[in-house]
């Protein structure tokens, strides 16, 4: 994989959870592969596994109620609990709370992708995405716009009065028509991930929830652009969705923050 840019090296890196997520078309005898993959996935470094029902959809009734349809997911976790591979009927994801560089996690996604996908006998890919949530916790004596940028925290302070909480969204859209969503918190505490991405099972480095005021970027890239799967292909589709987020998040810190997380 060649980068478009030089990589990052943050000993302190702001980064708390990475997600990276391919979808395909619903696979509904994907119970019979089960161990099949779990096995796979075990010799590989990923021995626990859990199972568990979530939302698919809400449907509406001929009684006009609303119900919701729930599908199964398996979730296999490596021995320190810090990364986990997790499948259903129409999509493999992976999420980990120690990532170190994106090569390193595109190997998980690829091990993912070798187990799950190929196993399954994929045809294609109708949608790819990779999701970065960072936590900027700036110093009691500095202003959170010295390590975030102005653009993403709506209104400033007004004289006497101090930002309490603020949010914004923004998305861009690229030329091969992925789309990069970036949403900006600032919230006096709370927990690290955003509501959509509870509850999460794996350990974090650090407490997840904060209890003095920090900033949350969170970054997502996908593509609605359906391709025949093929591993090679849908890594490469993966790792340009990559380059994409890396320049967002350059585009949304200081070069003040920068600087203080290259510190070693």
């Amino acid at each position: 994989m060649k980068r478009n840019s030089q990589a990052l090296f943050l000993p302190h890196s702001p980064l708390v959870f990475t997600l990276g997520v391919v979808h395909f078309d619903p696979i509904l005898a994907v119970a019979n592969y089960i161990p099949e993959i779990q096995e796979s996935l075990r010799m590989n470094g990923f021995p626990k596994v859990r199972e568990r029902f979530i939302t698919h959809r809400i449907i509406q009734t001929e009684g006009s109620e609303l119900r919701a349809e729930l599908k199964k997911q398996w979730e296999f976790h490596d021995a320190a609990n810090q990364t986990s591979i997790m499948v259903d009927q129409d999509a493999v994801m992976v999420q980990t709370t120690a990532y170190s560089t994106y090569e390193r996690f595109r190997e998980i996604l690829e091990l993912a992708l070798k187990c799950v996908a190929d196993r399954l006998g994929v045809s294609e890919v109708l949608r790819c995405g990779l999701r970065y949530i960072d936590i900027v916790n700036p110093p009691q004596d500095a202003a959170i716009t010295d390590w975030v940028h102005a653009g993403l925290l709506g209104l400033p302070a007004l004289d006497g009065f101090q930002r309490k909480r603020s949010h914004s969204s923004t998305e861009l859209g690229g030329g091969d028509g992925s789309t990069i969503r970036i949403r900006a918190s600032f919230v006096p505490q709370g927990i690290v991930l955003p509501p959509d991405l509870l509850p999460c099972d794996l350990a974090f480095g650090s407490p997840p929830l904060r209890e003095t005021p920090f900033a949350l970027l969170d970054f997502d890239h996908f593509s609605l652009l359906s391709f025949p799967y093929g591993l090679e292909a849908t890594l490469k589709h993966l790792s340009t969705l990559h380059d994409g987020l890396d320049r967002a998040f350059r585009s949304s810190v200081t070069s003040n923050a920068l600087e203080q997380w290259q510190q070693p």
